[in-house]
């Protein structure tokens, strides 16, 4: 083999490299731009993610504070129902008291109406008893 015949096969073996390097960085890219437009998409998919998550770590905070206020509001609740059970015993305990006094004002003014009728027994011996010659 000659040298031109042997520059002619390296020519073509360098053509044919050169071909496939071609080609090969045609597919690289191709691939490139695939895996730039999924990163970008991911890119975009977390943005997203982290916007929800930032908007739920604020109805987070504003859920905790409800419930912080609700729990303040159920303690005031259960001392205003302490105080409320402490004054319906109060009240059980002075309409008991009403009664028995009711009771024995009942008795006594029983008693008075005994001695009115007694007096006016008495008053009207008297009267007679004045009346007689």
């Amino acid at each position: 083999m000659t040298i031109d015949e042997r520059l002619e096969r390296v020519a073509q073996t360098v053509e044919l490299t050169a071909a496939e390097n071609r080609e090969r960085d045609k597919r690289l890219a191709e691939i490139m731009e695939g895996i730039a437009a999924r990163l970008m998409r991911v890119t975009e998919r977390h943005e997203a993610l982290a916007q929800t998550v930032e908007l739920m770590a604020v109805e987070n905070r504003e859920r905790d504070k409800r419930l912080a206020e609700i729990m303040e509001a159920t303690a005031r609740l259960m001392r205003v129902a302490e105080r409320h059970e402490a004054l319906a015993q109060t009240v059980e305990l002075t309409a008991a008291e009403n009664r028995e006094r009711d009771k024995r004002m009942a008795e006594i003014m029983e008693a008075t109406a005994r001695l009115v009728h007694v007096a006016e027994i008495h008053e009207q011996r008297i009267e007679h008893l004045e009346d007689r010659p």
